[in-house]
Protein backbone atom coordinates (compact mmCIF):
# COMPACT_ATOMS: atom_id res chain seq x y z
CA UNK A 1 0.00 0.00 0.00
CA UNK A 2 1.35 3.37 -0.97
CA UNK A 3 2.19 6.41 0.81
CA UNK A 4 1.74 9.96 0.62
CA UNK A 5 3.52 12.74 1.27
CA UNK A 6 2.15 16.60 0.65
CA UNK A 7 4.37 19.48 2.41
CA UNK A 8 3.43 22.89 1.72
CA UNK A 9 6.91 25.57 2.44
CA UNK A 10 6.49 28.86 2.85
CA UNK A 11 7.57 32.21 4.55
CA UNK A 12 7.46 31.91 8.63
CA UNK A 13 4.89 30.74 9.88
CA UNK A 14 3.87 32.04 13.95
CA UNK A 15 4.80 29.80 16.31
CA UNK A 16 1.05 29.28 17.92
CA UNK A 17 -0.52 28.96 14.14
CA UNK A 18 1.34 26.06 13.49
CA UNK A 19 -0.20 22.98 15.34
CA UNK A 20 -3.56 23.86 14.88
CA UNK A 21 -2.76 24.56 11.13
CA UNK A 22 -1.43 21.28 10.66
CA UNK A 23 -4.40 19.33 12.43
CA UNK A 24 -6.82 21.51 10.52
CA UNK A 25 -5.14 20.46 7.47
CA UNK A 26 -4.82 16.87 7.98
CA UNK A 27 -8.53 16.84 9.24
CA UNK A 28 -9.35 18.21 5.93
CA UNK A 29 -7.90 16.20 3.56
CA UNK A 30 -8.63 12.52 5.68
CA UNK A 31 -12.37 14.32 5.41
CA UNK A 32 -12.17 14.54 1.48
CA UNK A 33 -10.36 11.28 0.99
CA UNK A 34 -13.00 9.68 2.66
CA UNK A 35 -15.25 11.13 0.47
CA UNK A 36 -13.70 9.54 -1.95
CA UNK A 37 -13.58 6.26 -0.68
CA UNK A 38 -9.70 5.97 0.24
CA UNK A 39 -8.79 6.01 3.70
CA UNK A 40 -5.14 6.01 5.35
CA UNK A 41 -3.78 2.92 7.75
CA UNK A 42 -1.86 5.37 10.16
CA UNK A 43 -1.50 9.88 9.32
CA UNK A 44 1.54 11.81 10.57
CA UNK A 45 1.49 15.18 10.80
CA UNK A 46 5.01 17.49 10.46
CA UNK A 47 4.90 21.35 11.46
CA UNK A 48 8.54 23.58 11.50
CA UNK A 49 8.77 27.60 11.34
CA UNK A 50 8.60 27.34 7.21
CA UNK A 51 6.88 23.95 6.28
CA UNK A 52 3.57 22.27 7.15
CA UNK A 53 3.60 18.37 5.92
CA UNK A 54 0.96 15.45 6.15
CA UNK A 55 2.47 11.64 5.68
CA UNK A 56 -0.30 9.29 4.92
CA UNK A 57 1.07 5.93 5.38
CA UNK A 58 -0.89 3.01 3.77
CA UNK A 59 -3.37 4.32 1.32
CA UNK A 60 -5.93 1.99 0.05
CA UNK A 61 -9.21 2.40 -1.57
CA UNK A 62 -12.05 0.74 0.52
CA UNK A 63 -15.12 -1.47 -0.97
CA UNK A 64 -17.53 1.34 -0.74
CA UNK A 65 -15.69 2.82 -3.93
CA UNK A 66 -18.03 3.86 -6.71
CA UNK A 67 -21.67 3.33 -4.43
CA UNK A 68 -24.05 5.58 -3.43
CA UNK A 69 -25.05 6.35 -0.44
CA UNK A 70 -29.07 7.30 0.77
CA UNK A 71 -29.14 10.09 3.32
CA UNK A 72 -32.13 11.19 5.38
CA UNK A 73 -35.29 12.58 3.62
CA UNK A 74 -35.34 15.48 2.13
CA UNK A 75 -37.31 17.74 4.68
CA UNK A 76 -35.45 15.90 7.98
CA UNK A 77 -33.58 18.57 10.22
CA UNK A 78 -30.53 19.92 9.41
CA UNK A 79 -28.85 18.52 12.36
CA UNK A 80 -29.47 15.04 10.80
CA UNK A 81 -27.94 16.21 7.60
CA UNK A 82 -24.82 17.95 9.06
CA UNK A 83 -24.61 14.23 11.00
CA UNK A 84 -24.60 12.20 7.89
CA UNK A 85 -21.87 14.60 6.15
CA UNK A 86 -20.06 14.49 9.16
CA UNK A 87 -20.15 10.55 9.15
CA UNK A 88 -18.96 10.31 5.41
CA UNK A 89 -16.58 13.15 5.41
CA UNK A 90 -18.38 14.74 3.15
CA UNK A 91 -19.94 18.28 1.67
CA UNK A 92 -23.51 19.45 0.81
CA UNK A 93 -22.43 20.08 -2.95
CA UNK A 94 -21.52 16.20 -3.57
CA UNK A 95 -25.37 15.61 -2.08
CA UNK A 96 -28.08 14.85 -4.99
CA UNK A 97 -32.10 14.47 -4.36
CA UNK A 98 -33.03 10.96 -5.10
CA UNK A 99 -36.76 10.07 -4.22
CA UNK A 100 -37.03 12.27 -1.13
CA UNK A 101 -33.89 11.36 -0.03
CA UNK A 102 -30.19 13.08 -0.08
CA UNK A 103 -28.16 10.67 -1.87
CA UNK A 104 -23.70 10.58 -1.75
CA UNK A 105 -22.88 9.74 -4.59
CA UNK A 106 -19.13 8.33 -4.43
CA UNK A 107 -17.21 8.89 -7.42
CA UNK A 108 -14.34 6.34 -8.02
CA UNK A 109 -15.25 3.87 -10.45
CA UNK A 110 -12.88 3.60 -12.69
CA UNK A 111 -10.80 5.68 -11.24
CA UNK A 112 -7.51 5.03 -10.00
CA UNK A 113 -5.49 5.59 -6.48
CA UNK A 114 -4.06 8.40 -8.09
CA UNK A 115 -6.65 10.49 -9.47
CA UNK A 116 -8.88 10.04 -6.25
CA UNK A 117 -6.22 11.70 -4.48
CA UNK A 118 -5.65 14.44 -6.60
CA UNK A 119 -9.42 14.64 -6.52
CA UNK A 120 -9.77 14.69 -2.90
CA UNK A 121 -6.78 16.98 -2.14
CA UNK A 122 -7.91 19.78 -4.53
CA UNK A 123 -11.34 19.25 -2.53
CA UNK A 124 -9.49 20.00 0.72
CA UNK A 125 -7.29 22.66 -0.41
CA UNK A 126 -10.47 24.97 -2.20
CA UNK A 127 -11.78 24.75 1.28
CA UNK A 128 -9.10 24.68 3.57
CA UNK A 129 -8.85 28.04 5.56
CA UNK A 130 -6.03 29.07 8.26
CA UNK A 131 -7.13 31.13 11.34
CA UNK A 132 -5.15 33.93 9.95
CA UNK A 133 -4.32 34.35 6.40
CA UNK A 134 -3.40 36.55 3.93
CA UNK A 135 -2.72 37.26 -0.43
CA UNK A 136 0.30 38.40 -2.02
CA UNK A 137 1.43 39.51 -5.21
CA UNK A 138 -1.43 39.19 -8.16
CA UNK A 139 -2.74 35.64 -7.19
CA UNK A 140 -5.77 35.04 -5.33
CA UNK A 141 -4.13 32.11 -3.36
CA UNK A 142 -4.85 32.90 0.58
CA UNK A 143 -2.61 31.32 3.52
CA UNK A 144 -1.20 32.03 6.85
CA UNK A 145 2.37 33.38 5.04
CA UNK A 146 3.24 33.63 1.49
CA UNK A 147 3.66 30.10 0.01
CA UNK A 148 6.96 29.25 -1.41
CA UNK A 149 6.62 25.51 -2.50
CA UNK A 150 4.63 21.84 -2.78
CA UNK A 151 5.64 18.88 -2.50
CA UNK A 152 3.27 15.99 -3.29
CA UNK A 153 4.39 12.37 -3.86
CA UNK A 154 2.88 9.12 -3.71
CA UNK A 155 5.98 6.80 -2.94
CA UNK A 156 7.89 8.05 -5.44
CA UNK A 157 5.46 9.41 -8.05
CA UNK A 158 4.71 13.25 -8.19
CA UNK A 159 0.84 14.33 -7.79
CA UNK A 160 -0.17 16.61 -9.96
CA UNK A 161 -2.05 18.73 -7.68
CA UNK A 162 -2.36 22.69 -8.17
CA UNK A 163 -2.85 25.38 -5.64
CA UNK A 164 -2.97 28.86 -7.00
CA UNK A 165 0.23 29.41 -9.47
CA UNK A 166 1.75 26.95 -7.75
CA UNK A 167 2.23 22.96 -8.96
CA UNK A 168 3.26 19.89 -6.65
CA UNK A 169 6.90 19.18 -7.55
CA UNK A 170 9.40 16.69 -5.40
CA UNK A 171 11.51 20.12 -4.54
CA UNK A 172 12.36 19.45 -0.72
CA UNK A 173 14.31 22.64 1.23
CA UNK A 174 16.62 22.20 4.21
CA UNK A 175 17.63 24.89 6.63
CA UNK A 176 17.51 27.85 4.84
CA UNK A 177 20.91 28.79 6.12
CA UNK A 178 22.98 25.10 6.66
CA UNK A 179 21.41 23.84 4.06
CA UNK A 180 19.99 26.22 1.08
CA UNK A 181 20.44 23.99 -1.66
CA UNK A 182 17.63 22.21 -2.67
CA UNK A 183 17.52 18.49 -3.35
CA UNK A 184 14.59 15.92 -4.98
CA UNK A 185 12.97 13.73 -2.53
CA UNK A 186 12.88 10.69 -4.20
CA UNK A 187 10.26 8.49 -2.38
CA UNK A 188 7.83 9.94 0.34
CA UNK A 189 8.66 7.53 2.81
CA UNK A 190 12.39 9.52 3.11
CA UNK A 191 10.87 12.92 4.17
CA UNK A 192 12.14 13.12 7.71
CA UNK A 193 14.86 11.39 7.09
CA UNK A 194 15.99 13.74 4.83
CA UNK A 195 15.48 16.62 6.39
CA UNK A 196 16.91 15.76 9.19
CA UNK A 197 20.22 15.63 6.88
CA UNK A 198 19.24 18.83 5.72
CA UNK A 199 19.48 20.26 9.01
CA UNK A 200 15.80 20.30 9.91
CA UNK A 201 13.58 18.57 12.82
CA UNK A 202 10.59 17.82 11.29
CA UNK A 203 8.52 16.77 14.24
CA UNK A 204 8.05 19.25 16.96
CA UNK A 205 7.84 17.03 19.56
CA UNK A 206 11.37 15.85 18.93
CA UNK A 207 12.40 19.50 18.40
CA UNK A 208 10.99 19.99 22.27
CA UNK A 209 12.83 17.28 23.69
CA UNK A 210 16.24 18.26 22.21
CA UNK A 211 15.59 21.31 23.71
CA UNK A 212 15.15 19.94 26.97
CA UNK A 213 17.61 17.28 27.11
CA UNK A 214 20.31 19.65 26.29
CA UNK A 215 19.49 22.31 28.63
CA UNK A 216 19.49 19.86 31.54
CA UNK A 217 22.65 18.64 30.09
CA UNK A 218 24.34 22.76 29.86
CA UNK A 219 22.88 23.44 33.59
CA UNK A 220 25.66 23.20 36.61
CA UNK A 221 24.68 20.34 38.63
CA UNK A 222 22.04 20.66 41.35
CA UNK A 223 20.07 23.71 38.80
CA UNK A 224 16.87 22.44 36.54
CA UNK A 225 14.75 24.15 34.08
CA UNK A 226 12.14 26.30 35.75
CA UNK A 227 9.00 25.08 34.41
CA UNK A 228 7.61 27.01 30.95
CA UNK A 229 5.81 24.46 29.33
CA UNK A 230 3.83 26.93 27.01
CA UNK A 231 7.19 28.60 26.18
CA UNK A 232 8.82 24.90 25.77
CA UNK A 233 6.23 24.71 22.92
CA UNK A 234 6.80 28.03 21.58
CA UNK A 235 10.34 27.85 21.20
CA UNK A 236 9.74 24.46 19.36
CA UNK A 237 7.50 26.22 16.72
CA UNK A 238 10.27 28.95 16.09
CA UNK A 239 13.27 27.13 15.36
CA UNK A 240 13.97 23.95 13.05
CA UNK A 241 17.34 22.70 14.03
CA UNK A 242 17.20 23.59 17.99
CA UNK A 243 21.38 24.73 19.31
CA UNK A 244 20.60 25.54 22.81
CA UNK A 245 23.07 27.79 24.72
CA UNK A 246 23.72 28.42 28.04
CA UNK A 247 23.59 32.17 29.42
CA UNK A 248 25.13 33.79 32.62
CA UNK A 249 23.32 36.33 34.54
CA UNK A 250 24.78 38.84 36.76
CA UNK A 251 23.85 38.06 40.76
CA UNK A 252 22.98 41.60 41.17
CA UNK A 253 19.81 41.31 39.15
CA UNK A 254 18.69 38.16 41.13
CA UNK A 255 17.91 41.08 44.02
CA UNK A 256 14.39 41.88 41.33
CA UNK A 257 11.67 39.84 42.71
CA UNK A 258 11.10 36.59 40.71
CA UNK A 259 7.83 37.29 38.73
CA UNK A 260 9.76 40.35 37.27
CA UNK A 261 13.11 38.11 35.57
CA UNK A 262 11.02 35.52 34.66
CA UNK A 263 8.49 37.92 32.63
CA UNK A 264 11.70 39.43 31.16
CA UNK A 265 13.45 36.35 30.57
CA UNK A 266 10.55 34.06 29.42
CA UNK A 267 7.67 36.39 27.76
CA UNK A 268 10.47 39.12 26.46
CA UNK A 269 13.46 37.76 25.65
CA UNK A 270 11.77 33.86 25.21
CA UNK A 271 14.53 32.16 27.17
CA UNK A 272 14.48 29.33 29.41
CA UNK A 273 14.95 30.30 33.34
CA UNK A 274 17.58 27.86 35.40
CA UNK A 275 15.87 26.80 38.96
CA UNK A 276 18.26 25.67 42.09
CA UNK A 277 17.38 22.86 44.36
CA UNK A 278 14.89 25.07 46.45
CA UNK A 279 13.27 26.58 43.60
CA UNK A 280 14.98 29.79 43.41
CA UNK A 281 15.80 31.40 40.29
CA UNK A 282 19.69 30.69 39.50
CA UNK A 283 21.91 33.06 38.07
CA UNK A 284 21.70 31.00 34.31
CA UNK A 285 19.49 30.86 31.78
CA UNK A 286 19.24 29.13 28.61
CA UNK A 287 18.86 31.03 25.02
CA UNK A 288 17.11 28.04 21.77
CA UNK A 289 18.62 29.50 18.52
CA UNK A 290 18.49 28.07 15.25
CA UNK A 291 22.00 27.52 14.21
CA UNK A 292 25.73 27.46 15.86
CA UNK A 293 26.80 30.28 13.48
CA UNK A 294 30.64 30.11 12.83
CA UNK A 295 31.94 30.04 16.18
CA UNK A 296 30.05 27.57 18.19
CA UNK A 297 27.05 30.11 19.14
CA UNK A 298 29.62 32.46 20.87
CA UNK A 299 28.69 35.33 18.88
CA UNK A 300 25.12 34.51 19.14
CA UNK A 301 24.93 34.10 22.79
CA UNK A 302 27.11 37.42 23.72
CA UNK A 303 24.23 39.49 21.50
CA UNK A 304 21.46 37.59 23.92
CA UNK A 305 23.27 38.66 27.20
CA UNK A 306 23.63 42.16 25.84
CA UNK A 307 20.34 42.48 25.10
CA UNK A 308 19.25 40.83 28.87
CA UNK A 309 21.23 42.97 30.82
CA UNK A 310 19.39 46.27 29.36
CA UNK A 311 16.20 44.70 29.71
CA UNK A 312 16.84 43.76 33.21
CA UNK A 313 18.68 47.38 33.52
CA UNK A 314 15.29 48.94 32.34
CA UNK A 315 13.58 46.42 34.99
CA UNK A 316 15.54 47.59 37.99
CA UNK A 317 15.00 51.42 37.31
CA UNK A 318 11.29 50.47 37.49
CA UNK A 319 11.82 48.79 40.64
CA UNK A 320 13.28 51.43 42.36
CA UNK A 321 10.88 54.07 40.58
CA UNK A 322 7.80 51.97 41.88
CA UNK A 323 9.38 51.05 45.38
CA UNK A 324 9.96 55.23 46.13
CA UNK A 325 6.22 55.81 45.12
CA UNK A 326 4.28 52.96 46.93
CA UNK A 327 1.39 51.54 46.64
CA UNK A 328 -0.92 53.50 48.45
CA UNK A 329 0.53 57.09 46.87
CA UNK A 330 -0.52 55.19 43.58
CA UNK A 331 -3.88 54.04 44.54
CA UNK A 332 -5.54 57.89 43.94
CA UNK A 333 -3.70 58.18 40.61
CA UNK A 334 -7.03 55.46 39.76
CA UNK A 335 -9.20 58.64 38.81
CA UNK A 336 -7.16 59.34 35.48
CA UNK A 337 -7.46 56.16 34.25
CA UNK A 338 -10.41 54.64 32.37
CA UNK A 339 -12.20 51.50 33.00
CA UNK A 340 -14.61 52.00 30.17
CA UNK A 341 -15.87 55.33 28.72
CA UNK A 342 -19.78 54.45 29.86
CA UNK A 343 -18.66 52.75 33.25
CA UNK A 344 -16.14 55.32 35.02
CA UNK A 345 -12.66 55.43 35.84
CA UNK A 346 -11.00 52.59 37.78
CA UNK A 347 -10.73 54.46 40.98
CA UNK A 348 -14.81 54.79 40.51
CA UNK A 349 -14.27 51.22 40.00
CA UNK A 350 -12.09 50.05 43.05
CA UNK A 351 -14.83 51.88 45.29
CA UNK A 352 -17.88 49.90 44.18
CA UNK A 353 -15.50 46.51 44.54
CA UNK A 354 -14.78 47.57 48.41
CA UNK A 355 -18.76 48.20 48.72
CA UNK A 356 -19.47 44.92 46.80
CA UNK A 357 -16.28 42.89 48.55
CA UNK A 358 -18.14 43.76 51.67
CA UNK A 359 -21.21 43.08 51.32
CA UNK A 360 -19.64 39.60 49.96
CA UNK A 361 -17.52 39.33 52.81
CA UNK A 362 -20.82 39.71 55.66
CA UNK A 363 -22.94 37.41 53.72
CA UNK A 364 -20.47 34.48 53.15
CA UNK A 365 -17.36 35.12 55.32
CA UNK A 366 -18.14 36.92 58.10
CA UNK A 367 -15.40 35.92 60.00
CA UNK A 368 -13.02 38.10 57.55
CA UNK A 369 -12.12 41.79 59.27
CA UNK A 370 -14.47 44.17 56.72
CA UNK A 371 -11.50 47.11 57.22
CA UNK A 372 -9.06 44.09 55.71
CA UNK A 373 -11.83 43.91 53.10
CA UNK A 374 -11.91 47.34 52.26
CA UNK A 375 -8.30 47.90 52.64
CA UNK A 376 -7.91 44.67 49.60
CA UNK A 377 -9.95 46.42 47.40
CA UNK A 378 -9.13 50.08 47.33
CA UNK A 379 -5.49 48.33 46.33
CA UNK A 380 -6.00 45.75 44.41
CA UNK A 381 -6.16 47.72 40.92
CA UNK A 382 -3.48 50.58 42.08
CA UNK A 383 -0.56 48.70 40.24
CA UNK A 384 -1.87 49.36 37.21
CA UNK A 385 -0.03 52.77 37.47
CA UNK A 386 3.17 51.06 37.96
CA UNK A 387 6.23 51.20 35.67
CA UNK A 388 6.77 47.83 36.00
CA UNK A 389 3.00 46.61 35.11
CA UNK A 390 2.75 48.99 32.56
CA UNK A 391 6.16 47.30 31.14
CA UNK A 392 4.78 44.05 31.75
CA UNK A 393 0.95 44.05 31.85
CA UNK A 394 1.11 40.30 33.13
CA UNK A 395 2.21 41.42 36.08
CA UNK A 396 -0.58 42.79 37.29
CA UNK A 397 -1.54 41.45 40.77
CA UNK A 398 1.86 40.18 41.01
CA UNK A 399 3.45 43.09 41.57
CA UNK A 400 0.42 44.89 43.25
CA UNK A 401 1.15 42.00 45.95
CA UNK A 402 4.85 42.51 46.11
CA UNK A 403 4.20 46.65 46.55
CA UNK A 404 1.74 46.17 49.68
CA UNK A 405 3.70 44.02 51.55
CA UNK A 406 7.24 46.40 50.77
CA UNK A 407 4.04 49.38 52.03
CA UNK A 408 3.41 47.45 54.97
CA UNK A 409 -0.10 45.91 54.41
CA UNK A 410 -0.60 42.52 55.84
CA UNK A 411 -0.24 38.97 54.37
CA UNK A 412 -3.67 38.99 53.75
CA UNK A 413 -4.36 41.54 52.26
CA UNK A 414 -0.88 41.50 50.04
CA UNK A 415 -1.94 37.50 48.81
CA UNK A 416 -5.81 38.94 48.35
CA UNK A 417 -4.19 41.51 45.88
CA UNK A 418 -2.35 38.58 44.05
CA UNK A 419 -5.14 35.95 44.04
CA UNK A 420 -8.05 38.49 42.94
CA UNK A 421 -7.18 37.82 39.29
CA UNK A 422 -8.07 34.24 39.44
CA UNK A 423 -8.69 31.82 37.75
CA UNK A 424 -7.60 33.84 34.38
CA UNK A 425 -8.10 30.81 32.07
CA UNK A 426 -10.12 27.43 32.66
CA UNK A 427 -7.39 25.72 33.70
CA UNK A 428 -6.40 27.66 36.28
CA UNK A 429 -6.04 27.81 39.90
CA UNK A 430 -8.54 29.11 42.57
CA UNK A 431 -8.02 31.85 45.05
CA UNK A 432 -6.53 30.06 48.55
CA UNK A 433 -7.58 32.42 50.68
CA UNK A 434 -11.01 33.18 51.82
CA UNK A 435 -10.50 36.74 51.41
CA UNK A 436 -8.81 36.25 47.64
CA UNK A 437 -12.04 34.61 47.12
CA UNK A 438 -14.43 37.64 48.00
CA UNK A 439 -11.98 39.54 46.13
CA UNK A 440 -12.31 37.51 43.01
CA UNK A 441 -16.12 36.80 42.80
CA UNK A 442 -16.43 40.90 43.39
CA UNK A 443 -14.02 41.75 40.51
CA UNK A 444 -16.16 39.51 38.05
CA UNK A 445 -19.41 40.53 39.31
CA UNK A 446 -18.59 44.00 38.80
CA UNK A 447 -17.35 43.32 35.26
CA UNK A 448 -20.50 41.33 34.07
CA UNK A 449 -23.48 43.83 35.90
CA UNK A 450 -21.35 46.68 33.73
CA UNK A 451 -21.31 45.45 30.66
CA UNK A 452 -24.71 43.66 30.99
CA UNK A 453 -26.25 47.26 31.76
CA UNK A 454 -24.64 48.05 28.45
CA UNK A 455 -25.80 45.71 26.72
CA UNK A 456 -22.53 44.19 25.39
CA UNK A 457 -22.88 40.69 26.56
CA UNK A 458 -20.95 38.12 24.46
CA UNK A 459 -21.83 37.01 20.67
CA UNK A 460 -21.43 33.84 19.04
CA UNK A 461 -18.32 35.08 17.96
CA UNK A 462 -17.02 38.04 19.51
CA UNK A 463 -16.41 38.44 23.19
CA UNK A 464 -14.27 41.65 23.46
CA UNK A 465 -14.17 41.68 27.44
CA UNK A 466 -13.74 38.00 27.91
CA UNK A 467 -16.77 38.05 29.54
CA UNK A 468 -17.21 34.36 29.46
CA UNK A 469 -14.23 33.91 31.05
CA UNK A 470 -15.44 35.89 33.96
CA UNK A 471 -18.32 33.86 34.30
CA UNK A 472 -16.49 31.23 33.96
CA UNK A 473 -14.72 32.08 36.74
CA UNK A 474 -17.93 32.52 39.00
CA UNK A 475 -19.19 29.32 37.94
CA UNK A 476 -16.12 27.72 39.13
CA UNK A 477 -15.55 29.28 42.47
CA UNK A 478 -19.70 28.57 42.66
CA UNK A 479 -19.60 24.85 41.80
CA UNK A 480 -15.91 23.95 43.21
CA UNK A 481 -15.50 26.26 46.30
CA UNK A 482 -19.51 26.93 46.95
CA UNK A 483 -18.02 30.40 47.40
CA UNK A 484 -21.00 32.22 45.74
CA UNK A 485 -24.53 31.67 48.02
CA UNK A 486 -26.98 33.08 46.15
CA UNK A 487 -25.63 34.77 42.77
CA UNK A 488 -28.94 36.77 41.82
CA UNK A 489 -28.60 38.72 45.07
CA UNK A 490 -25.17 39.14 44.44
CA UNK A 491 -25.47 39.86 40.82
CA UNK A 492 -28.39 42.60 41.88
CA UNK A 493 -25.82 44.15 44.39
CA UNK A 494 -23.19 44.43 41.64
CA UNK A 495 -25.67 46.30 39.38
CA UNK A 496 -26.55 48.53 42.18
CA UNK A 497 -23.30 49.75 42.39
CA UNK A 498 -23.86 51.65 39.13
CA UNK A 499 -26.93 53.48 40.02
CA UNK A 500 -24.74 56.76 39.66
CA UNK A 501 -24.13 56.41 36.44
CA UNK A 502 -27.23 54.09 35.18
CA UNK A 503 -30.62 54.55 35.94
CA UNK A 504 -31.46 51.13 35.11
CA UNK A 505 -29.46 49.60 37.47
CA UNK A 506 -32.18 48.77 39.73
CA UNK A 507 -35.96 48.54 39.48
CA UNK A 508 -37.57 46.70 37.02
CA UNK A 509 -34.98 46.59 34.01
CA UNK A 510 -32.53 45.30 36.57
CA UNK A 511 -34.90 42.62 37.06
CA UNK A 512 -34.59 41.59 33.45
CA UNK A 513 -31.02 41.64 33.51
CA UNK A 514 -30.56 39.85 36.70
CA UNK A 515 -32.58 36.89 34.94
CA UNK A 516 -31.20 37.18 31.71
CA UNK A 517 -27.53 36.72 33.27
CA UNK A 518 -28.67 33.95 35.31
CA UNK A 519 -29.89 32.00 32.00
CA UNK A 520 -26.30 32.76 30.53
CA UNK A 521 -24.92 31.73 33.74
CA UNK A 522 -26.84 28.04 33.72
CA UNK A 523 -25.26 27.73 29.92
CA UNK A 524 -21.58 28.50 31.51
CA UNK A 525 -22.65 25.52 34.13
CA UNK A 526 -23.64 23.37 31.97
CA UNK A 527 -20.45 23.62 30.03
CA UNK A 528 -18.05 23.30 32.74
CA UNK A 529 -19.92 20.28 34.48
CA UNK A 530 -19.84 18.47 30.52
CA UNK A 531 -16.19 19.05 30.31
CA UNK A 532 -15.28 18.62 33.82
CA UNK A 533 -18.05 15.82 35.09
CA UNK A 534 -18.93 14.46 31.46
CA UNK A 535 -22.49 15.69 32.54
CA UNK A 536 -24.62 15.45 29.48
CA UNK A 537 -26.63 19.04 28.31
CA UNK A 538 -30.36 17.14 28.97
CA UNK A 539 -29.02 15.51 32.29
CA UNK A 540 -28.46 19.35 33.15
CA UNK A 541 -31.67 20.61 31.50
CA UNK A 542 -34.14 17.80 33.46
CA UNK A 543 -31.97 19.39 36.55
Amino acid sequence: MPDLLLEFYSEEIPARLQKTGADALRLACERALKAQAVEARATKTYYAPQRVALWMQGLEQTQTAGKSVRGPRCDAPKAALDGFLRKHGAHEKQLVKEGGYYVLARRGGGANLEQLLVRALSSALADFVWPKSMRWGADELRWVRPLRNILCLLDDAVLPLALGALRANQTLRGHRFLAAQPIALQHARDYARLLKQRRVIADADERRRIIEQDSARLLPRGQKLAAAPALLDELAGLVEYPCVLLGRLDKAFLKLPPPVLRSVMESQQKYLCAQDGRGRLAPHFLVVANHWGRDKGKRILAGHQQVLRARLQDAVFFWQQDKARGLAQMAPGLETLMFEARLGTMRARAQRLMRLSAWLAGRLAPALAQQEVRRAASLCKADLLSAMVQEHPALQGEMGAVYARLGGESLAVARAIREHYLPRHAADALPATRLGKMLALAERLDLLAGFWLLDSKPSASKDPYGLRRAALGLVRLAAEENALGDIGAAFAQALAGYRSLHPAATGSKARRLRADFLHFLRERLARHLRDRQGLRSDVFAAL
